[in-house]
């Protein structure tokens, strides 16, 4: 689980790295102009849902009441990383049957932090992105809560996450250190650029410890932390 390790000790590398990122953010703007932050990838496997929800188990440790959604409705992983399970409904039922935010989403057992899973799958998931019901569940969430966090699916593996740029003030692209090609990261900042988004900035992630200078210099920055960050499968997403 994400709950596990990072913040059991929350002096941890990992933990300040976190709030590092927590900091880093919170650079771009007031939290009150800014308080919406969308995570994607370029392609699968990348940690995307790894960062995703400890920047959101971050910002609820600093008292910041947060909502994270899950939005990758084809592949979603936030429900499992915190429950062990798909669960249901959730986003897509929200936007199906007109739910009541507040009747679905799911307290995450850190105080501050609830989740608002994916729901129930759905063939056609990119055309109930692109309607306009988003947008209001977004708006209506955002007058109970301080910060949301909205993961979504690789931007080259679909184009769902390319209908939900405008929804977000903060647009950050996370990065598996030494697999995702240049070619992949400048494919991707094109694309979302392309909607006329602009990605704020990237997070490296599995970065082996001593490898900043070269990531750094191929990469053109970089985000890592304790040993490799995100090796093992609960750090993927």
């Amino acid at each position: 689980s994400v709950l596990d390790g990072i913040w059991s000790d929350t002096r941890s590398a990992q933990a300040e790295a976190f709030r590092s990122l927590r900091a880093s953010i919170r650079l771009l703007g007031r939290d009150k102009d800014r308080p919406v932050t969308l995570f994607t990838s370029a392609l699968p496997g990348e940690g995307k849902t790894f960062v995703s929800s400890n920047y959101a188990m971050a910002l609820a440790y600093q008292g910041q009441r947060t909502l994270l959604v899950d939005a990758d409705l084809r592949k979603p992983n936030v429900s499992p990383t915190f429950f062990g399970e798909h669960r249901k409904p959730g986003l897509a039922d929200c936007l199906l049957e007109d739910l009541d935010l507040k009747d679905v989403v799911n307290p995450s057992g850190v105080e501050g932090l609830d989740i608002l899973t994916a729901g129930s799958r759905l063939p056609n998931p990119g055309e109930l992105l692109a309607a306009d019901g988003i947008g209001g569940l977004i708006a209506y969430a955002s007058e109970s809560y301080d910060r949301i966090v909205i993961d979504t699916a690789p931007v080259l593996s679909v184009s769902d996450t390319l209908l939900l740029g405008h929804l977000a003030h903060n647009y950050c692209l996370v990065i598996q250190a030494g697999e995702t090609s240049r070619k992949a990261i400048l494919r991707s900042i094109k694309l979302v650029g392309e909607t006329g988004v602009k990605v704020n900035g990237a997070v490296l992630n599995q970065l082996p410890l001593g490898k900043s200078s070269y990531y750094s210099h191929y990469y053109g920055g970089y985000y890592g932390g304790d040993k490799v960050y995100g090796s093992d499968d609960t750090r993927k997403g």
